[in-house]
């Protein structure tokens, strides 16, 4: 065994990971089962061809990923007796412990689905197909009969209201927005939400929300989003307090969502009931394949603005078959006198926009890969944008998901609400929200007598 190879496998074994790649003083690893980390170096610009690569479980489907990567050698815990023919007709090195006749799959039930997927392959590239339609059938298997899951952020603590408006409550029996927008999407078929906070909210959020929602009838899990929940080997960079942003958000909650397709939402965004009833029924037929189901509900930007200041919103190109071209980022729009109008640059030139021009309020749907994507976006994140600027750089929803479109990853279906949008910008629009949501209830819209009695 060479010394390359041995410090592959010492750090294999110390590290506790899955792979390592190892070469030209570069050490590649990852923790993820499967071959899902052998795709993504492959998927990566950088060369590994004369690396030498560790791993837990080398079964067929792997090698012929080893022989696509250009490894020199490989140590294997376990490998599969049809993985080492492959490997040794490939004049690739071999060194393990354990030999087999096959891989077994999880549960030790039977084979390996990627065994079987690539039993009667003889070429590598051929295989490499078979892996990835067989990882996308897995995919839809495991999305068969999951229902969607509401992801709700709450962790932001609303620097231009004034206060927590997440727990602010609007209506007559103390309930907040998000208490509105729950029951909306539970009426809509959601059974399940992940409310995203931090810790510094955490007691004032379970005393209030939380308490109220104990008597909701759907399951409520929580995640929480911190300055300093980031994989190894991320930090924090000196000084840094900003929040990571909302793509980071999300991601808090991937272990709640537990592989589910999602959907979501600003806690302080009175959406209506049009907007969960659309993306719930387009979330329960969505699925991952060569390009992912996601969607969004737009808004009319002239449902979307407020008379006491700015407000920041998505500007949605949409094609002819109604998908998202792209999202251009607003970040000061106001409305006037005689026109809703954006400026770049203080206030000093202000753009019109026409009133119906369709916005994103970050109600996104997605199926469970875009999890992997905010994952794999949020280590590029920090090369590309953290190093520029490390204590203002934000990780967006709407970035990662024009990401995905302009690779070719997905598709993004355009839904429409002619609901008008309520929200707590500033603390002047709480009246207006109050009155609103009382007029809701007058009509019957929600029950008089309490959300959650």
């Amino acid at each position: 065994m060479t010394d390359a190879l041995l410090h592959a496998r010492d750090v294999l074994e110390e590290e506790n990971c899955t792979c390592v790649l190892f070469g030209n003083g570069k050490l590649y690893k990852s923790k993820e089962r499967g071959v899902r980390p052998l795709l993504e170096f492959l998927d990566s610009e950088e060369d590994f061809r004369g690396f030498s690569a560790s791993d837990k479980v080398v079964g067929k489907a792997a090698a012929f990923l080893y022989c696509l990567l250009g490894v020199k050698e490989v140590y294997a815990h376990i490998i599969s007796q049809a993985a080492l023919q492959v490997l040794q007709e490939a004049a690739i090195a071999v060194d393990y412990q354990l030999c087999v006749p096959a891989i077994r799959n999880r549960t030790n039930t039977g084979f390996c689905p990627m065994e079987l997927a690539t039993a009667n392959i003889t070429q590598p590239r051929e295989a490499l197909a078979a892996i990835k339609n067989t990882l996308k059938s897995l995919q839809g298997e495991k999305m068969m009969g999951r229902k969607p899951v509401l992801v709700v952020m709450a962790a932001g603590m609303g620097s231009r209201y004034g206060g927590l408006k997440q727990i602010d409550p609007v209506g007559a029996h103390g309930e907040a927005i998000l208490d509105y927008s729950l029951y909306d999407a539970y009426e809509a078929g959601f059974e399940t939400a992940v409310i995203v906070i931090k810790e510094a909210i955490r007691a004032d959020f379970m005393q209030t929300v939380g308490a109220r929602l104990q008597k909701s009838p759907m399951e409520i899990r929580y995640a929480y989003q911190e300055l300093d929940k980031l994989p190894e080997p991320l930090c924090v960079p000196q000084g840094r307090t900003k929040p990571w942003g909302t793509a980071h958000a999300v991601l808090s909650a991937a272990q709640a969502v537990d592989g589910a397709p999602f959907a979501v939402i600003n806690a302080d965004d009175y959406y209506g009931k049009a907007a969960f009833k659309e993306i719930y029924q387009y979330l329960s037929a969505a699925r991952d394949k060569e390009k992912a189901d996601y969607c969004m509900v737009c808004y009319q930007l002239g449902n979307t603005v407020t008379e006491h200041g700015f407000v920041s919103r998505g500007v949605c190109e949409v094609d002819e078959n109604g998908n998202l071209i792209g999202i251009t980022e607003r970040v000061r729009i106001e409305k006037h006198a005689d026109a809703i109008c954006y400026t770049e640059d203080d206030g000093i030139t202000f753009v019109p926009l026409s009133a119906d021009t369709s916005v994103s309020m970050n109600l996104f749907g997605f199926t469970p890969s875009f999890m992997e994507a905010l994952a794999q976006g949020l280590t590029e994140f920090f090369e590309e944008k953290v190093a520029q600027n490390p204590l203002k750089a934000e990780y967006q929803l709407p970035t990662m998901v024009s990401k995905q479109l302009n690779e070719g990853k997905a598709q993004l279906k355009v839904l429409h609400s002619a609901d008008k949008w309520y929200g707590v910008t500033y603390a002047a629009d709480k009246i207006k929200v109050v009155a609103a949501l009382q007029a809701f209830c007058d009509k019957g819209l929600y029950p008089k007598e309490g959300l959650w009695n």
